[in-house]
């Protein structure tokens, strides 16, 4: 039996348990009968579960939150100088990242690994709807919460079959070895982490190498062609080769998510009315082109798109919906660093939106020097240049307070980023 240091540890700790990756961790921990405690920077709707489930959270960082436990599980968010990170490494404590507690986790089951630069938790979500209505009771953890999930990010099963979301971040997902990848796309992204086309590329290429059975490869993007296939174990598929399934998703990227779907459902031999039915009912993720309210006709959505690609493609299925609708985007830039390579690509994303409102850009590991370069304004003014009704307006709190006055003139409110946009704006549009 292949020895597996989680499901045998009897106290686990988790830093950074309120991110979405490693709060699914821990829940399935709690759920195995393994006691776990953890900490945060602040309290969310995770920490709160999990509070509510009976974990002990404390709410800042102290290396007398360890409590001698036979692990410590850390977020890639959490840095090298944090004190209980330090503290469990001066005590011999067995550390693991979240990208290595997923490789340890996972050690002996079918794993189904979802990677790709864009439409991994969608195309994840459609899978765990296929692969439970299937009956194959699938241990999952996923990017954001499910409503077929009961509202959770994740669920713990009884089978040999590991559903997941793989991150390339810091090429994460080398901690996998899956029995099937399915690679929505590959396009150069995480420039923090990945300096160059090549370095994203060869990340990649190591994780289908890793694969042990069955890669699924979309290869509508350059990069994608770019991989060295092992032609014995690897499906590949396009825009060009797909047939239309019925969704109630719109978009055409979900017509591709949803045929990746499709073929690996069939290489694991699965009934393909009942995986058609399944997709049919899949009515999305939260925060991926989430329906939010109708507020006397206008109505409001939130989307996690931080890409040129996926900025294009959400207002593409968004236009597909409504098709008559103006269309009011709110987009919060994710890293300034990211905001400057793909500043151009940017500037083009837009051009389905009526009206642009840009708050501030959510800071994340960016440097001093990049913050400088790339200020909101500045990219504002840049995306102005293509779209004239395109205004900044400073803080979230200050876009919040002037959101009806903003977005009155608009049927569509579209809410858009991966930082703290939608939990800053939340309060006022439940307001509006």
């Amino acid at each position: 039996m292949i020895q597996n240091l989680i499901k045998n540890a009897k106290r686990i700790h988790f830093i950074g348990i309120g991110g979405i990756g490693v709060s699914a961790i821990a829940k399935i921990c709690f759920d195995l009968k393994i006691q776990v405690s953890g900490s945060d920077l602040t309290e969310n709707q995770q920490t709160l579960e999990l509070k509510s489930k009976g974990v002990h959270i404390k709410i800042g960082h102290h290396p007398n939150n360890l409590k001698n436990p036979d692990l410590v599980i850390y977020s890639l968010a959490i840095p090298k100088t944090n004190p209980e990170l330090i503290a469990a490494q001066e005590q011999g404590i067995q550390v693991f990242s979240y990208p290595e507690s997923l490789g340890e986790l996972t050690k002996g089951y079918k794993l189904i690994a979802v990677a790709g630069t864009h439409g991994k938790t969608t195309t994840t979500g459609m899978l765990a709807k296929i692969l439970v209505d299937a009956g194959l009771d699938p241990t999952i953890i996923i990017g954001t919460t499910v409503d077929f999930l009961k509202h959770e990010n994740y669920r713990l099963g009884n089978s040999e079959y590991f559903l997941l979301e793989a991150c390339e971040y810091y090429a994460g997902f080398l901690n996998l070895h899956p029995t099937y990848t399915l690679i929505t796309n590959v396009e150069h992204d995480h420039f923090d982490s990945y300096p160059t086309e090549q370095s994203y590329l060869d990340a990649f290429q190591k994780l289908t190498d890793q694969t042990k059975k069955t890669v699924i490869l979309n290869t509508d993007f350059p990069l994608s062609l770019e991989l060295k296939t092992n032609p014995t174990k690897t499906i590949t598929f396009n825009h060009e080769s797909i047939s239309p399934i019925k969704l109630t998703v719109p978009g055409i990227h979900n017509q591709i998510n949803a045929n990746g779907a499709l073929l690996l459902s069939q290489k694991l031999n699965l009934n393909p009315a009942q995986t058609e039915q399944s997709l049919l009912e899949f009515n999305g993720t939260d925060r991926r082109l989430q329906f939010i309210k109708d507020n006397n006709g206008q109505l409001i959505y939130d989307d996690y798109g931080h890409h040129p690609t996926e900025i294009k493609a959400t207002l593409q299925a968004i236009k597909e919906k409504h098709p008559n609708k103006t269309i009011c985007l709110i987009y919060q830039a994710h890293q300034h660093n990211r905001t400057i390579a793909l500043l151009d690509r940017f500037i083009d994303s837009f051009m389905e939106a009526d009206k642009i409102i840009i708050p501030d850009i959510y800071a994340a590991r960016d440097s001093q020097l990049e913050q400088q370069e790339m200020t909101a304004e500045t990219f504002a003014s840049k995306i102005r240049t293509k779209n004239p009704n395109t205004v900044y307006t400073g803080t979230l709190k200050e876009t919040g307070q002037n959101l009806k006055t903003l977005t009155a003139d608009s049927d569509i409110v579209l809410i858009m980023g991966a930082g703290d946009i939608y939990s800053k704006l939340e309060q006022f549009i439940i307001a509006k």
